[in-house]
Order: structure tokens, then sequence, then C-alpha cells
């Protein structure tokens, strides 16, 4: 198929991972709703939505990958909400409207995420019963739910749609809220048509395969000739004969085509002219059941340890043995592994067939820098917190190993910095410092300043975003002694990188959330200590200038301190 799908059909028909870091979302439906919306898997409404029609929305962290995910959860929400299934829609892995669930994988949909479901809607069911007892003035034992409609055996009813308020779902889960009893149940248990396989049989299913989006480039992989084999050359020229090609992207040892349209792309990777360094790493064919043999085990998991198996075996009166060897297989899609990616307005969306889709938002946010956090982390803040995000849901690599090359990072530029001011802004101040009435008894002020406070001004500054390179730069210009310039930088790079790095990997989503009105509320404290600051100069001007001259008695800058 090659029709064009929008992105909520195309949620509704498959798993997708939607990355959304820009600060004003826009466009799509689903986009729009995030900004809204919370994903707090602790909450009815990360999970839930009833339109005042009745409709039911489930927001489900966990995808179908063609086991039926879809329908079972489908049931435990009708069956729990009293409402048809016909009636339940369900999101499934945009990562902009879904709580996040852990990976899909090892019968946890329905272990884990199924129990999560069944107690936001028994949580919203008792809310609605509630909200009916005070509409029809009947006690709330009376009362109950049948087809989405509230009422006792005689009496008025009322659709659910009608007592759903638009604060009724913001609430916490409450683990404690009664559930529907297994004799009760109606839908759960019941065999029911799989929701995905009609689409699958008429070939009307949208697989990742088959989604575009307008104006997408098509990208085909070179391969290596070996899996240890490393790129030495290539020649673009080769394929300059097939229309449409764009690019041939190469970064070190990965070779990719970037075309216009997928046949194009495929060409390109067959015909590209490469030379690839020999390697013959894998043994022979057959040899390669004594290689795996030979392998060595990193390690042995023990699931269960009872009786005493070995002695048993050594006793049997009758002994076989034997070996078995099966197909290696890919634990992988039938089809050809791909994904769709679109950045654009400061927002990178990517959809993919995964079945980690909140990992692997965490995972592409820390490989291009962006902070998947929706406040407004200064750059610095935001690479830290990435890396420590992947760090805290990866563990690929250590908190540690962030912390110290954030910190070191944080140091090589500062000092870079204080090197620029010191070597070339001493010149700039001379030369250019009349215009902002930098007089030479100004210029002594600033030096004695930094000779009292630098250290602090230094330490401090780095955790305000945008004037910690001025504060480098400053020190530079001012001369304050680069020993203790390299004490206080690295005493405050250290602390700023054990608290956001620290922060975000003990507190993920919580630091996400926090990182960006304090980097923000530092800023305007600086701002207004700074303000201060021009206001006490101004009056006490001459003071100052008087102690600037007793500390540094002659021409401007004769020396560091």
């Amino acid at each position: 198929m090659n029709r064009m799908i929008d992105r909520r059909s195309l949620l509704q028909a498959t798993g997708a991972l939607v990355v959304t870091f820009s600060l004003t979302p826009s466009g799509a439906e689903a986009q729009s709703a995030s900004a809204a919306k919370t994903v707090s898997p602790d909450r009815v409404d990360g999970f839930l939505a009833i339109g005042t029609d009745g409709k039911v929305t489930v927001y489900s962290g966990k995808v179908d990958l063609g086991t039926g995910v879809l329908t079972a959860l489908t049931q435990i929400v009708a069956e729990e909400l009293d409402v048809p299934m016909s009636d339940v829609a369900v999101i499934q892995g945009d990562t902009a409207l879904t709580p996040d669930q852990g990976t899909t994988s090892g019968s946890f949909s329905i272990q884990n995420g199924g129990i999560q479901l069944r107690q936001a809607a028994a949580t919203a069911r008792r809310a609605i019963l509630r909200q009916a007892s005070v509409v029809l003035r009947r006690d709330i034992s009376t009362l109950a739910i049948r087809n989405g409609v509230v009422g006792a055996a005689i009496g008025p009813n009322l659709p659910i749609g009608e007592l759903v308020t638009d604060t009724m779902l913001a609430r916490d889960i409450d683990k404690e809220a009664p559930e529907k009893a297994a004799a009760d149940y109606t839908i759960v248990g019941k065999p029911v048509l799989r929701l995905d396989i009609g689409d699958k049989i008429l070939a009307r299913f949208t697989y990742m395969q088959d989604f575009k989006i307008p104006g997408m480039l098509h990208g085909r992989v070179v391969r290596p000739s070996g899996f240890g084999a490393t790129l030495v050359s290539h020649d673009t020229s080769s394929i300059a004969h097939i229309p449409g090609i764009v690019k041939v992207v190469r970064i070190d040892n990965f070779l990719g085509i970037v075309a216009e349209t997928e046949w194009s792309a495929i060409r390109g990777a067959r015909q590209l002219a490469v030379t690839w360094s020999k390697w013959d790493g894998l043994p022979e064919q057959d040899k390669l059941w004594q290689h795996v043999r030979d392998t060595p085990i990193v390690r042995d998991d023990v699931t269960s340890s009872v009786g005493a198996a070995r002695a048993a075996h050594a006793a049997a009166p009758r002994q076989l043995s034997a070996t078995y060897d099966f197909a290696i297989h890919t634990h992988g899609s039938i089809g050809p592994s791909c994904a769709v990616a679109s950045f654009a307005d400061g927002k990178l969306t990517c959809w993919t067939a995964s079945q980690a889709v909140h990992d692997l938002r965490r995972q592409l946010a820390a490989m291009v820098a962006v902070s998947e956090s929706m406040g407004v982390p200064m750059p610095g803040e935001t690479a830290l917190i990435t890396a420590a995000l992947y760090a805290g849901s990866t563990h690929q690599i250590g908190i540690a190993s962030v912390v110290l090359v954030a910190a070191a990072a944080a140091m090589t530029g500062d000092n870079i910095g204080y090197m620029i001011g010191r070597s070339f802004g001493i010149r700039l101040v001379v030369r250019y410092g009349r215009y902002l009435r930098l007089n030479e008894p100004r210029l002594k002020v600033g030096q004695y300043l930094f000779l009292r406070h630098g250290g602090k001004i230094v330490f401090f500054g780095r955790f305000v975003a945008f004037l910690r390179t001025f504060v480098a730069l400053l020190a530079g210009v001012n001369r304050m002694s680069w020993p203790h310039f390299l004490f206080m930088n690295a005493l405050g790079g250290i602390c700023w990188a054990s608290l956001f790095g620290g922060g975000a990997y003990l507190f993920g989503e919580q630091m996400k959330r926090v990182a960006g009105p304090v980097s923000l509320l530092l800023l305007v404290a600086a701002l207004g200590l700074a303000a201060a600051g021009i206001l006490f100069f101004r009056h006490h001007e001459k003071e100052l200038e008087q102690r600037a001259e007793a500390a540094f008695p002659g021409p401007w800058l004769q020396r560091g301190f």
C-alpha cells in the first residue's frame, strides 16, 4: 500500500514513538492535546478520557505487536466501565499522550499494563457512580452501569457521557477502588473477534513500511562486507547516473544513501562503489555450532533451583545423551526494519514499530542532544539531563561517567572563556571601553571586586545559564589568578553536574519538570542581583574607587591576583 495516512490513523493501527521537544506544540490533533494531557501513570486521566458522547479513549504505553494486546486491553477497560467494546478506542505508544509503562515484552502488557488500566477504570467507575448518585438523588449502592448507562433497577438513568465533568478523571488512581467481580464478567474471558485481524486480512492495516508523510526522503544503509570490516573508500560518482540521489552520507564506518524515492535509494546502495577492509572473523559454516559452544559465557542466570538434579542424574539406572542444533533466528520484524522521522520547528517526531517507545524516546533525545522536557532547561542542563536520563533508563553508561564528562566539559569551556578574556578581552576593553564609560578607575573597581568576590562569582555563575560564559570572560579580563579560578570553577562544575545529572538519574521525570523553572529562577535572581549591584555601585562609586586604588596602586592591570 502506498496511501497517505495521518498521525491519528497510524496511532490507532500500530505502535508509534512521538518525541515532542517544542515549547509550543502545534500541528496534529494529538500534538495539540499533549500540551494539556498528563501522561502520569499514577493518574486516571493519564490512561483514560471519556467524551460527552460516552466514547472512551484509552492511552496505553503498551503496544500490540501482533499478540492481541489491543483487543485484550479494550476488553479490560470495557468490562470495568461497563461500556460496549465498540465505544472504546485505544491510542498506543504515542509518547506525547501515553504513560510510560515500560517495554512491551514478556506478557507484561496484561500482567502489569492491564492491571494499571483496570485500576484506572475502576477509579473512574466509582467517580461516575458518585456523580450519578448526586444527580439522580439515589443511594450509590442502588446504582450500576450497564452498556454505558447509569441507573437503578427502577427509575431514571443517564449515559455516562452526561455525567463526566472536565475534572472528574483528573485524580490519582485509587488501587483500593472496588473492581468488578470476576463472576460478573460479560466481556473479559469471553470469545471476541480480534480487533486487528480484519484489517490485516483485507490489506487495510498500515504497517510501518507503508507509512508516508509529504515530502519525505528515503534512506538505505550500505552494509559492510563483514561484521568487523571498516570503510576504506567510496566513489560517489559511481551512482551519479541514478535519478533522485540526494546525498551519500558517511559517518566514520557508516555509509548510507538518501534519495527522493525508495527505488533510487535501493539502487544507490546496491551500485555504489565501496571498498571495505578485509575481515574473516566468522567461522566456517560446518564449524558454526562448535563456535557458538566455545563462545565464553558471560553469566549464568539461575531462575530456579529445586531438588538435587546432579545427584539424581548420577544415580539414574539409565542415562541418555543427545545434542540438538536448531537454526539461529532473528528476534525482529518480518519486513525490513524501518522508521520515519520528521524534524521541524524544533520538534522531532518519529514513527516506528518499536516495542519500547518511551525508552527509545530517551535514546533519541540523548542522540540528538535535545531535551525532552516541556520546560525550558538551558543548553548545558539539556545535554546533561538527557544523558543522565539515558543512563538511568538503559544502564548502558554509568551516571558517574556522565557527571565526570559533564564537569570536565564545563570546566574546559569555562577555561577557554577565561583564556580568551585574559588574552584578548583586555585589548578590547582598552580600545573600546570608553564607549561604555569604562574608564581606568571603573576598570580597577572591577578588578578589585573579583579580588574580593571572584571565587563566589565563578562558583555560583556555573549554575546560571547564559551568564556562566560571561563570568569566565570577566574573570579573565579582570586578571583573576588562574589557579584560584580553576579551583572554584572545578568545584562549581562538579557540584553543578552532580546536582542536575544525579537529580535526573534518581528522579527522572520529576527532575525534568523542575530543571527548566529552576534555571529560569536562577537567571532572574542573577539579573536581580546585577541590577541591585548597579544601584549599589552608583551610590558607592567613589568609595569603591578609593578601595580599588589602595588595592592596586599605579596603572590598571599592572598585576594579576
